[in-house]
């Protein structure tokens, strides 16, 4: 890209973007031995927000079925 985009490539297409997203790239995470995430939210600076209910519902049955796999 000639110009790239300031920040998170995709915060202007988040609605759950925070201010942070369009300033600065967000850092990886490793979030199992396999995936990655990049995002502000896993950082130890990060406010402690409750995702909204679909992501959360999601999360929860991903942790249940990586727990049956154990």
């Amino acid at each position: 890209m000639i110009y790239p985009p300031k920040g998170d490539a995709f915060a202007a297409r988040s609605r759950y973007a925070m201010k942070i997203d369009f300033e600065y790239e967000p850092p990886y995470f490793a979030v199992s031995d396999t995936h990655y995430a990049a995002t502000w939210l896993l950082d130890e600076r990060a406010p402690k927000v409750t995702p909204p209910l679909p992501i959360q519902k999601r999360w929860e049955k991903w942790k249940e079925l990586e727990g049956r796999k154990a």
